[in-house]
């Protein structure tokens, strides 16, 4: 699989805010939140550079880089597994107890384990078009309640606030890519940010940086602003996958992962079985 043509790249950047990686830059930046993601897009092409530059190829086939890898892929699989679980079990089936939604989910993920990075870069291309038009319908849904005046004035906050949020910011858009293993382009990486930018500052112009700065999914609070007629109901339900494939995406890949860091079935059914206990109580 080629940088260039990895399309798992364009999904990568938006896995940690889905839950709290847009309000914790809120929290610490407030309205001058959108100078703290340029920064952080900045930052986050900083740290990719540096880590495709640099020559880790040694250091991950030693035990300790091996265990440093599954340590990673584990956690991104805990993450974005429970993040699934959590929004579902919030948003869609509140009733049903975490326990039932694990279930199809695990056995979609051993189908999965199976698969090559090859087989998830097919998948991946063939969602781009239903992306697209999720995000189009969006923004369109969103512009008539934009608000300029809620980010003036400008630099209202400190530099050291500005400069902190943008590192978090950076952060959270380029950790993902890890699970890449450096097969990944900066033009994914800056198509990527880019949109994860433009849903933040509609998240600033439409909700304002006090109310919902704290809220666990301010995107699902975002898209109830979408109102298509009297008629069409719940529509956040089904733009939300929007941001929700993404993170399918990350867990597809770091199941994936996992199961290339086991030298045997067994032992990678027996972990991925803890991690997927764990994951209902996180």
């Amino acid at each position: 699989m080629k940088d260039k043509n990895c399309y798992l790249a364009l999904y990568l950047g938006s896995t940690f805010f889905l839950s709290t990686g847009y309000s914790t830059v809120l929290r610490i930046s407030s309205k001058d939140s959108w100078v703290s993601m340029i920064l952080g897009i900045l930052i986050g092409f900083l740290i990719l550079f540096l880590v495709k530059k640099s020559k880790v190829g040694t250091f991950e086939h030693s035990w300790i880089g091996r265990f440093f890898q599954i340590c990673f892929h584990s956690f991104m699989f805990l993450y974005s597994l429970s993040l699934i679980l959590h929004f579902i079990g919030t948003f869609f089936l509140i009733q049903t107890p975490r326990a039932f939604l694990l279930l199809p989910l695990a056995l979609l993920l051993i189908r999965i384990s199976k698969l090559h990075y090859g087989t998830l870069n097919s998948l991946a291309k063939v969602c781009i078009p239903i992306l697209l038009v999720l995000y189009l319908l969006i923004f369109i849904g969103l512009i008539s309640h934009v608000h300029v005046d809620y980010i003036l004035p400008v630099f209202t906050s400190s530099f050291a606030d500005i400069f902190l949020s943008s590192i978090v910011f950076g952060i959270y858009l380029s950790i993902p890519y890890l699970l890449l293993e450096k097969h990944y382009s900066f033009k994914s990486y800056f198509i990527s940010s880019t949109l994860v930018f433009i849903v933040g500052m509609f998240i600033i112009l439409v909700l304002g940086t006090n109310e919902y700065a704290l809220a666990y999914h301010p995107l699902y609070s975002l898209l109830q602003e979408i109102k298509v007629f009297n008629f069409m109901e719940n529509l956040e339900n089904i733009l939300s996958f929007a941001f929700l494939i993404p993170v399918f995406f990350t867990l597809f890949i770091s199941c994936v992962s996992l199961k290339k860091d086991f030298r045997n079935a067994h032992g990678f059914f027996v972990f991925f079985a803890f991690l997927s206990i764990v994951s209902i109580f996180l």
